[in-house]
């Protein structure tokens, strides 16, 4: 199991990502140290044993969702100390790991960063079932090394790190030398260089030093974390500072007293008392010298000590007192005054609780324009970015398509193949649009909606039936779906927006031909047809697959995280709904167990 120093950094790296999801990478440099962590990430996300992966699943989790997981993570998976894997047996195994890719690295693994990870979590036990490469690492290990000679090279790799793991060095020298034809000399240059590798990654990490009482500090942060849930109800400095009593007096039996900083005046005031204070830049005073040099202070009652700090104690009740200041950064927050008892070492906990209040002080204390502006920057990033994305898939949107437009020439004397690269050259039209759509980021305040950008033309409804009928019959073989056309013979021509229209069939199709596999899936258009005193038309996607649930009925619109995996987004029906109000139509669907799933779509002929 995971030691208490890992689980502290850890901790610290999931509360300190960002509202733009920043502090990512230092989260999977630490679980890229510890198998226990990085197997439950891996295994909650479905995601292999991949650091680039990893990442970016973890960066389809909103930062305020992903850092309440964190930490649910780590205490969810804490047993009792005396369960825990012990530092040095810890590091022996990040050590294994390191040596396996220096030995990737030598035996040109396409990509020996990913080969440690799988190492590690291969050797260390946890079972990753969907992937392959750690499942065979796990089911071969401990096989003969005569068994192994014509195996994958990273299964001889996981061999000679296992041999390192769980024998001892020259073990595994000689079994590298067997299996990876690595002299012993060689191979002891990369069993330095590992340790070298393993010697920054921990230095890097605040993880050098991992033997002092991190269980104490671990267990201290499990408290204070409770407790300043608290705080998440205050929306000004006067409420924290009466939370503060109360969170206070359930974690030390009294109320450690709190100054914050007032620049306007360069003094620290106690809480919700305005009018007195000790000026940052006191000559006298312990309080203040903390704060200035960002340091812990003790305080005493003896007759040399400044008269505000004395009163400070006299308020405590105390005749020593430890003085924390309380920064953002660099920015002083205010300071928060412990007092000291002999029969109880407090530290640990006075520090945890005084690294908490900052986080909120810090939030309420930063003025509305700043978090306005960090806002505006984080938007500006994104509007950059999406940019970027733009540009960048416009250039071989536009190779495609002029290839497309060469092969459509030399295939003029075969109408039907000139035909479905005409669609196709179509559909890649519309995809360049829809992307552009993405980089136009609306500003805040702005009351324009989406809907303003609809053209209304003439649509020949069954001809865009035939045609996105026609797309999906190669994706619905593949799904062993029959697609069929229910069409009416009449020329049904609607005055609507075809790309939204285009886009909304093709939802349907796509999310139809998905749900009902072996089944039948078909579109459908019918003229003459009334709602609510309204003429239109009707275009409908049935299916005779399973139904859809009324869980999911009930939540049909909602954007979600979907649980069909792959490149799926959980966003297609949301989308779909959208698009039909934008059009001044409507939808309805009708669904039951066993009986498939009808989504049915009133064109309106006069549309709003």
């Amino acid at each position: 199991m995971t030691p208490e120093a890992v689980v502290y950094r850890y901790l610290d790296a999931t509360k300190a990502i960002g509202v733009d999801g920043g502090g990512l990478g230092e989260l999977c440099a630490v679980l890229g140290t510890d198998a226990d962590l990085l197997g439950r990430w891996l295994t909650l996300l479905a995601c292999p044993a991949d650091p680039d992966a990893l990442e970016r699943e973890l960066r389809r989790i909103p930062p305020h969702a992903l850092s309440i997981l964190g930490g649910a993570m780590a205490w969810l998976g804490a047993p009792l100390e005396s369960a825990r894997l012990s530092t040095q047996r810890w590091r022996q195994a990040l050590h294994a790991a390191c040596v396996g890719e220096m030995l990737a690295e030598s035996a040109g693994h396409a990509n020996p960063r990913v080969a440690n990870w799988q190492l590690l979590v291969g050797l260390s036990g946890f079972q990753l079932p969907h992937d392959g490469v750690v499942d065979e690492i796990q089911e071969f290990r401990g096989a003969a090394p005569a068994l192994l000679e014509d195996a994958d090279p990273l299964l001889k790799i996981a061999a000679v790190a296992n041999a390192l793991h769980s024998e001892d060095m020259e073990a595994a020298g000689r079994l590298a030398e067997r299996l990876l034809s690595i002299a012993q000399d060689e191979f002891q240059s990369h069993i330095a260089a590992a340790e070298q590798a393993v010697a920054r990654r921990l230095e890097d990490l605040g993880l050098a030093d991992a033997d002092d009482n991190w269980s104490e500090r671990l267990w201290a942060r499990q408290q204070v974390g409770v407790v300043s849930a608290l705080f998440a109800q205050c929306d000004s400095l006067d409420a924290l500072g009466e939370i503060h009593q109360l969170a206070g007096n359930t974690l030390f039996g009294f109320t450690p007293y709190l100054m914050l900083f007032d620049e306007t005046r360069d003094a620290v005031v106690p809480v919700g008392q305005l009018g007195v204070g000790i000026l940052v830049d006191s000559a006298s005073s312990a309080i203040a010298r903390s704060l200035r040099e960002r340091a812990i202070t003790e305080l005493n009652s003896g007759f040399d000590q400044a008269v505000a700090d004395r009163q400070v104690l006299r308020r405590l009740n105390a005749q020593e007192a430890l003085c924390l200041p309380l920064t953002d950064g660099q920015a002083p927050l205010g300071v928060l005054i412990f007092r000291l008892e002999e029969d109880a070492d407090q530290s640990n906990l006075a520090t945890a609780y005084a690294g908490e209040l900052a986080s909120w002080i810090a939030r309420l204390a930063a003025p509305r324009s700043d978090r306005a502006d960090r806002l505006e920057r984080f938007r500006e990033i994104e509007e950059q970015r999406l940019r970027e994305i733009v540009h960048e898939a416009n250039n071989p949107l536009s190779i495609v398509h002029n290839y497309l437009y060469i092969l459509e020439l030399r295939l003029q004397h075969e109408p039907a193949a000139a035909e479905q690269i005409r669609m196709i050259t179509a559909e890649l039209k519309r995809v360049a649009e829809i992307i552009q759509r993405a980089r136009d980021v609306p500003e805040a305040e702005s009351d324009t909606e989406q809907a303003d950008s609809v053209r209304f033309e003439a649509v020949a409804l069954n001809s865009l039936a035939r045609q996105t009928l026609e797309l999906h019959r190669g994706y619905a073989a593949d799904h062993a779906v029959q697609l069929e056309a229910a069409l009416t013979d009449e020329s049904l021509d609607v005055s609507s927006d075809s790309q939204r229209l285009a886009q909304v069939l093709n939802n349907l199709l796509r999310n139809a031909i998905e749900a009902c596999s072996g089944a039948s899936v078909t579109v459908g258009t019918a003229a003459g047809v009334f709602r609510s005193g309204r003429e239109g038309v009707e275009l409908s996607v049935s299916d005779t697959g399973p139904g859809l649930p009324r869980g999911v009925l009930e939540h049909l619109t909602v954007p979600k995280q979907t649980n069909k995996g792959g490149d799926h987004s959980g966003l297609g029906l949301h989308i779909v709904h959208r698009l039909v109000e934008e059009v001044g139509a409507s939808i309805d669907v009708r669904s039951a167990p066993g009986q498939g799933t009808r989504f049915t779509i009133f064109l309106p002929l006069d549309p709003e």
